[in-house]
C-alpha cells in the first residue's frame, strides 16, 4: 500500500510539486519532490543574470515534472518552465489591463540596439525607449530595474517589446501641469543648471527646465553664461514670464535682488 503511495505515476508530467534542494552535484540540482525517487534539475535553470545562483541546498522550490522514466528510476523536472509560463501570463495579463510592470534590464544587444529585459520571460527594450535622453553609457544599464510598458506582445513567441521612454513622457508631462498649476510670476524657485548656451542658462526646477538669459544672470555685463555659472551648479532665481501653451518659463537671477541704479542718485548724490 505505502509502495503505490509513492508510485513514480503518482507524479504525473507537467504538474507543479514544490520540494526542497538536498543536493548540488556538479550541473544537476537534486531535489526531494515527495516521490521514491528525486527530482533531477539542470542547474543552469537556477542561475540569474548575473551568473549568481538564485537557490542554495535547503531552499523550497517549486518544479515541473518534464519527464518520468520508470525503467531508469528518475523523474527530469524544470523550474524554468514554470517561470515561463508565470511570465506569459503577467506579461499577458498587464498588456490587456494597460498596465506598467517592473523588470530588470539583464543585457545589452550585441548591435546595441536594444536591451533584453527579465519581466518572467525575455522582453525588448529598444534603444530608443531606455530613456527621454540618447544614453551614453548602455552597459551601464545592464542589472538596473525600472518600470516598463508593454507596447506590443507576440503570443507565438512568448515574447514582447517594453518602453520606459513612455512611462517618462507621462511622469514629466504630469510635472510640467503641476508646475505651471503650483506657480507664478514672481515666485523664487531652487533649480540645477543642465546646460549652458551662448544666450543662456537652463535650469532644471523639478520638472522641466526654465531658462535664464545671459541679461538676467547679473546687473554686471555677461558676455557668456559660462562667466557665472556652471553646469551642476544649484541657483534660486525669480520667475520672470510662463507660457504653458508652449510649456515654457522664464528666470531671472539678478532680479532676486533690487535694481543697484534704481535710487542711484540718492544714494551717491
Amino acid at each position: 500500500e505505502m509502495m503505490k503511495d509513492y508510485d513514480l505515476r503518482a507524479a504525473k508530467a507537467a504538474s507543479r510539486i514544490t520540494g526542497k534542494i538536498i543536493d548540488i552535484i556538479n550541473d544537476k540540482v537534486v531535489v526531494d519532490i515527495g516521490q521514491k525517487t528525486e527530482g533531477i534539475l539542470n542547474i543552469q535553470e537556477l542561475y540569474d543574470w548575473d551568473g549568481s545562483l538564485k537557490y542554495n541546498v535547503g531552499d523550497s522550490i517549486t518544479v515541473i515534472c518534464k519527464n518520468i522514466n520508470l525503467h531508469e528510476g528518475y523523474i527530469t523536472v524544470s523550474k524554468k518552465q514554470i517561470d515561463l509560463q508565470d511570465g506569459w501570463l503577467k506579461v499577458k495579463r498587464a498588456y490587456e489591463k494597460k498596465q506598467c510592470l517592473p523588470g530588470r534590464i539583464v543585457g545589452l544587444l550585441e548591435d546595441n540596439k536594444g536591451f533584453k529585459v527579465d519581466m518572467g520571460i525575455e522582453m525588448f527594450l529598444p534603444m530608443s525607449q531606455a530613456d527621454l535622453k540618447k544614453i551614453k553609457s548602455p552597459k551601464k544599464m545592464v542589472g538596473k530595474e525600472f518600470t516598463f510598458k508593454i507596447t506590443r506582445l507576440n503570443s507565438r513567441e512568448k515574447n514582447g517589446v517594453v518602453s520606459r521612454r513612455v512611462i517618462l513622457e507621462e511622469e514629466k508631462e504630469n510635472k510640467v501641469k503641476e508646475l505651471f498649476n503650483s506657480l507664478k510670476v514672481g515666485d523664487i524657485v531652487k533649480g540645477k543648471v543642465t546646460s549652458l548656451t551662448d544666450y543662456g542658462a537652463f535650469v532644471d526646477i523639478g520638472g522641466m527646465d526654465g531658462l535664464i538669459h545671459k541679461d538676467n544672470i547679473s546687473y554686471a555685463r555677461v558676455n557668456h553664461p559660462k562667466e557665472k555659472l556652471r553646469k551642476g551648479d544649484e541657483v534660486e532665481a525669480r520667475v520672470l514670464e510662463m507660457d504653458p501653451a508652449h510649456k515654457r518659463i522664464s528666470l531671472g537671477i539678478k532680479q532676486r535682488t533690487p535694481d543697484p541704479w534704481i535710487d542711484i542718485d540718492k544714494k551717491y548724490p
